[in-house]
């Protein structure tokens, strides 16, 4: 007896670009067909890209005119399955970026079909491109976790040009990899835990501090010149360390809390011109983002004795 195979048909998709960020979820295009006349555009959302726990999963549309089309966007719109308005997330500052989109994020809960809507400005019309994205899925995995905040991490404070720099982790596609791009991340990481507190407990690694008479307020004493931050907070969670001069601008490294929540920070203390006798890091600070959007900061001074 001979059995006849079939192959099983697969959900129709757009063949995604090389070139496109990995964290694209689709593309689709419209057109504006003439003044006053609104074009559409239709993209799945597949179950995977909603986050669990979530009030929406924040979801990055990015309207391009297509070549040689007079275009200029006015406005964008989305609707989701029963054809209600999905509520907007955000609006990046710069409106239209380098590339010649025009961008929003807007707030979706329910897998399915989504209808974006654009409008042109001052009678213009023409043909346009939409491409959906999933801010925080750096690594195009289709969900946002863990693995997407560390890879991330190795592109934080990174510039369009540099080495490091990834697309896809430019989720406000600013050109630089910032902590708003960190944020819409967390926005998007499933089972955020809002009802444990927020704390960040913070010593030096066993063997690095010393127990000293002197004082020291929410830091540590040491007599060595490399030193290890053992740190603790929410699972997930986003810490910031501020930079060389301080002033609390956490343009430092980005350190990730893993699925327990721990983190390590390894620094040289550097001397300080107000303690000859001493060397002292002035600025070490750390700023958490959780999961959930609520923030901590605390400062972590380190003495060394010589």
């Amino acid at each position: 007896m001979r059995v006849q195979l079939s192959l099983e048909p697969f959900e129709p998709r757009y063949a995604l670009s090389s070139i496109l960020p990995a964290d694209t979820i689709g593309l689709s295009r419209g057109a504006v067909s003439a003044t006053g006349i609104t074009g559409s555009a239709t993209v799945n959302i597949a179950p995977s890209y909603v986050a669990q726990g979530r009030s929406g999963t924040v979801i990055g549309l990015a309207v391009t005119p297509s070549a040689g089309s007079s275009l200029a966007i006015a406005g964008i719109s989305a609707y989701g399955p029963s054809g209600a308005k999905l509520p907007v997330y955000s609006t990046p500052d710069s409106g239209t970026r380098s590339d010649g989109s025009t961008m929003t994020f807007v707030l979706d809960d329910t897998p399915g079909p989504v209808t974006i809507k654009v409008s042109g400005r001052d009678g213009t019309s023409g043909s346009f491109q939409v491409r959906v994205f999933l801010p925080g899925d750096v690594n195009g995995s289709g969900h946002v976790d863990l693995a997407d905040l560390e890879t991330l991490a190795h592109s934080y404070l990174s510039k369009v040009g540099t080495a490091n720099y990834n697309p896809a982790a430019d989720f406000v596609q600013s050109g630089v990899i910032s902590q708003e791009d960190v944020k819409l991340l967390e926005r998007n990481l499933s089972d955020p835990m809002p009802n444990v507190p927020l704390s960040l407990h913070l010593q030096l690694a066993p063997g690095e501090a010393i127990p000293h008479p002197r004082t020291y307020n929410s830091g540590a004493i040491t007599l060595k010149k490399v030193v290890t931050v053992l740190g603790r907070t929410l699972p997930n969670s986003a810490v910031f360390v501020d930079g060389p001069l301080g002033y609390y601008k956490f343009n430092g490294p980005l350190l990730v809390a893993n699925a327990q929540g721990k983190f390590s920070y390894t620094l040289n203390l550097v001397n300080s011109p107000d303690l000859p006798s001493t060397l002292f890091d002035p600025s070490l600070s750390f700023r958490v983002i959780a999961p959930d959007g609520r923030e901590l900061v605390r400062n972590y001074p380190i003495l060394r004795i010589n």
